[in-house]
């Protein structure tokens, strides 16, 4: 017992000493602040004393010489005119206010309340504590000022004789200096802008700034940094063909930078990004200009995107509109790199890139590969390392093949952990030419059945699969806790091999499933099963899914989901001109099956409260056979 709180008055001591380093770090001179962390020292060495005896006497002597130290250092801390004005205070015999709750004279309790006020959706509360509330002051302004999309909000703290804003037919906003700026006008400003974490530089049709960048070039800044806690930058849309000129973002560079948006626009700050701050975490670096296919790309552009992933050091989060071969040679080597967003693989043969050695740390990746580059994919899966992968989404051309595919799968499969793979996502890119495409076979989503931990997979195949009940039957057994299960398809020409009796298989194998897309035939269905078993899939989308009595399919479903609430089909949202002008049988049939379903969705609600009433009455029978 003596060992267990005496290591608990050392946790606690940890984090007196903590938010001591906060205060005389941030808040010289702030009184408010230094009093609650003097009483919050006070309250520390009270409550150890009285359990002096459980402590060893060499850590009692010294515990007491950092109690005179604190008391120091914090005393030194407060303003000059603190100690007078409370003497007089004092002496007035003035009316002092109720000391605030213990809880409150904890920097991490406030925040964590504050925290809950989110300044994004409505500042309103967070202005009301900073104004009206000593404790919760420094934390609500700190909350407001966190994340800025604009500059008119920091230009706005100079004086009102300093600056001018002017409105045009074509931009939103144009800020200019009326005079220079004199060394008094930055106390307002830096006040607040230490503030700033995060900034997002809006584009120059919303926002011009360039005067007052301009005029802040050839002015001395105090301290030499505009946003000294800044660390993280959005330089905005790469796109943007009025990009905000790369010396107006340099001045925004702080010393604790460590995320930043960029585009080849911005090319010139590459060198000075990787020279001058090298613990950069995570790097986003686009093209100035949109391409279609990866050929059309601007060469020049792609070497600068190169030269900067190879400067990154000790980045952990890389997203890159462009990558070559010694760019990836270099990313794979990285200890560091936990996450990679790639939109196109490199050009020409990925075939020096060395099998089973590279990318040894990553937990996070997406792909996005036009058509040109699909071959491309399964070469650059076998460069990893038994991957602790827990992520994985990859977007594929609108008709991938059921060989591409299946072969994309059963590399992540060879070359992936087995057991750290959560989330696996294939899409398609909508935007992209159709062809005739292919079923997709079950022994592509079979290879997958060895990530055992798997909780989310979504595929979406443009013809369907040829899964059946036994297939599903071998998928759900091998993914005891997914909780999404989502087999999309654009077409299902074909009747579904899977009947909704694999339903069940799923209800019985996966207690954790609550969000559910299958297309399955309903044409016949099973009496219900009488047991009441799984009430976490609350969600279910049947796609093209068949169906003859939406009363049978009704009574089944509730029998196995009490708690399903929501069905969705395929052409659901077919208003009534889409209706009368389908052309295909096929288009036809599927419309008369999702108002079938619709009455299902209508059913379920008194059919749940049907099974509800059984369940409680004793009328059920837990046990599932299969």
């Amino acid at each position: 017992m003596a060992s267990e709180i005496s290591t608990n008055y050392h946790t606690a001591f940890d984090i007196l000493c903590r938010n001591i380093r906060r205060v005389l770090d941030n808040h010289v001179g702030d009184d408010t602040r230094i009093d609650g962390q003097l009483a919050e020292v006070d309250q520390f060495f009270r409550d150890v004393a009285e359990n002096r005896h459980l402590l060893a006497e060499r850590d009692w002597e010294n515990l007491l010489e950092f109690h005179s130290g604190m008391l120091r250092d914090l005393c030194q801390a407060r303003s000059e005119s603190a100690s007078p004005a409370a003497a007089a205070s004092e002496s007035a015999g003035e009316w002092q206010p109720r000391e605030m709750h213990r809880g409150l004279r904890i920097p991490e309790l406030v925040e964590l309340i504050v925290s809950h006020l989110d300044p994004a959706t409505d500042p309103t509360p967070l202005a009301a504590l900073a104004r009206t509330s000593r404790v919760f002051h420094h934390p609500a302004l700190d909350s407001l000022w966190n994340r800025q999309s604009c500059t008119s909000n920091l230009i706005q703290c100079f004086p009102q004789d300093l600056w001018e804003l002017q409105t045009s037919r074509y931009l939103s906003r144009v800020f200019t200096f009326r005079r220079p700026i004199a060394a008094p006008d930055w106390d307002r400003v830096l006040h607040y802008s230490r503030r700033i974490r995060s900034f997002d530089l809006p584009p120059l049709y919303l926002e011009d700034s360039s005067q007052i960048f301009d005029l802040l070039l050839q002015t001395e800044i105090p301290g030499k940094h505009l946003l000294p806690n800044l660390q993280s930058l959005s330089t905005g849309n790469p796109y943007n063909p009025r990009p905000v000129p790369s010396a107006h973002v340099a001045i925004l560079l702080g010393p604790r930078i460590s995320a930043i948006r960029v585009g080849t626009g911005h090319a010139s700050l590459f060198p000075m990004l990787t020279e001058r701050f090298p613990p950069l975490k995570a790097v986003n670096v686009g093209r100035k200009q949109y391409v279609l296919a990866p050929e059309d790309a601007d060469p020049a552009d792609e070497q600068c995107i190169s030269a900067l992933l190879r400067g990154l050091q000790s980045v952990e989060c890389v997203e890159a509109a462009y990558v070559d071969l010694p760019a990836l040679l270099h990313l794979g080597m990285l200890a560091s790199l936990t996450t990679l967003k790639l939109h196109c693989l490199p050009a020409g043969s990925l075939s020096s890139l060395p099998d089973q050695r590279l990318f040894r740390h990553l937990l996070h990746v997406e792909l996005c590969i036009p058509p040109t580059r699909t071959d491309s994919v399964s070469i650059f899966l076998r460069s990893w390392t038994c991957t602790p992968l827990i992520s994985f989404i990859i977007n594929l051309p609108a008709n991938p093949t059921a060989v591409l595919v299946e072969g994309i799968f059963s590399t992540l499969a060879k070359h992936c952990s087995t057991t750290s793979l959560q989330t696996i996502t294939l899409s398609r890119d909508l935007g992209a030419e159709m062809a005739a495409g292919e079923i997709l076979p079950d022994v592509a989503l079979k290879s997958l059945t060895c990530f055992v931990n798997l909780v989310e997979l979504s595929v979406d195949s443009t013809f369907g699969y040829q899964l059946d009940d036994a297939g599903m039957l071998e998928l759900a057994r091998s993914w005891p806790h997914i909780e999404v299960l989502h087999l999309q398809a654009l077409w299902h020409d074909q009747t579904p091999l899977m009947t909704i009796t694999s339903l069940r298989v799923l209800a019985a194998h996966c207690p954790s499933l609550r969000s559910l897309e299958l297309t399955f035939d309903a044409s016949s269905v099973p009496p219900p099963p009488r047991e009441l078993h799984h009430h976490t899939v609350t969600t279910l989308n049947v796609a093209h899914s068949p169906i003859s009595n939406a009363l049978d399919a009704a009574r089944y479903l509730s029998a196995m989901f009490p708690n399903l609430s929501d069905i969705q089909s395929d052409k659901e949202d077919w208003d009534d001109e889409e209706v009368h002008s389908a052309e295909t049988v096929q288009d036809q049939r599927e419309i008369h099956w999702s108002r079938l379903w619709m009455r299902v969705k209508a059913y379920l609600p008194l059919m749940n409260d049907v099974r509800a009433e059984e369940f409680e009455s004793g009328f059920h029978d837990q046990s599932i056979e299969m």
